[in-house]
């Protein structure tokens, strides 16, 4: 699983809703189906560009992770975190707040 994936995968979890709207999923399929692969890219490019999780449907019990979500989501690659960097920094938060207690 890369950073990225597992962002989403936590931000699901502590949400319980999908970090991708319906629009950014139907806007991903349809690069696969869509007989106008540069209008498909356009949409998806549009839609991408308004992605914008909200972090405030976090449960405040878990407000110390919204930071390392966030980075995780980062929308440029190179801005997210090494996968060992937030495994770290997960595990601290673990430990500090005995979360899986």
């Amino acid at each position: 699983m890369d950073v990225y994936a597992l962002g989403a995968a936590l931000y699901t979890m502590l949400t319980r809703t999908p970090v991708h709207s319906p629009k950014l999923i139907e806007a991903m399929n349809n690069i696969t189906t869509s007989s106008d692969l540069s209008r498909a890219e356009k949409d998806l490019e549009s839609v991408w560009d308004s992605f914008k999780p909200d972090f405030g449907r976090i449960d405040s019990k878990f407000s110390a992770a919204v930071s390392d979500l966030k980075e995780m989501l980062a929308r440029d690659p190179e801005d997210r975190p090494e996968a060992g960097s937030i495994a770290s920094s997960l595990q601290k938060l673990v430990d500090k707040r005995g979360l899986l207690s």
